[in-house]
């Protein structure tokens, strides 16, 4: 679990017209990237839900985005990053603020990562995110 300071700002509510990728969604969003450590080479499923409310976690850049994220073994590989690692660039999607959870499960790991979302007007930016560094598998937003 994230510290109780861990915090995800997410762009909400996104806006009508072409300032972002989100626009004309009910969702709004945050990037976030997700990192395995060369220790852990395979596949990662993530999903997501509120917490202390009803609604669900979305990912993806599409206008509805999908209820969960699968994240291959052949993931992508940066210039710069130390050998082994691999990383996924993705987007949390969200409706609402609240308190969330992801469930996150590999071939030899599950775990819960709890935060707090909070709406950031598009005006409010730049968007600060979390961090968390699990076992094998790291998420930045």
């Amino acid at each position: 679990m994230l510290a109780p300071d861990s915090a995800l700002n997410f762009m909400y509510p996104p806006p009508p017209t072409g300032q972002s990728g989100f626009a004309g969604s009910e969702w709004g969003g945050q990037k976030v990237l997700w990192v395995a450590a060369p220790g852990y080479r395979g596949p990662v499923l993530i999903r997501g839900r509120q917490l202390n409310g009803p609604h669900a976690v979305g990912f993806g850049g599409d206008r509805i985005p999908s209820a969960e994220m699968q994240l291959l073994a052949t993931g992508a590989v940066s210039p710069g990053e130390p050998n082994g690692w691999r990383e996924w660039p993705s987007y949390t999607r969200l409706r609402a603020g609240g308190c969330y959870g992801y469930q996150v499960d590999g071939a030899s790991f599950s775990t819960v990562i709890v935060f707090r979302a909070t709406p950031t007007p598009l005006s409010a930016r730049p968007l600060l995110g979390i961090r968390h560094v699990l076992s094998g598998i790291h998420a930045h937003a």
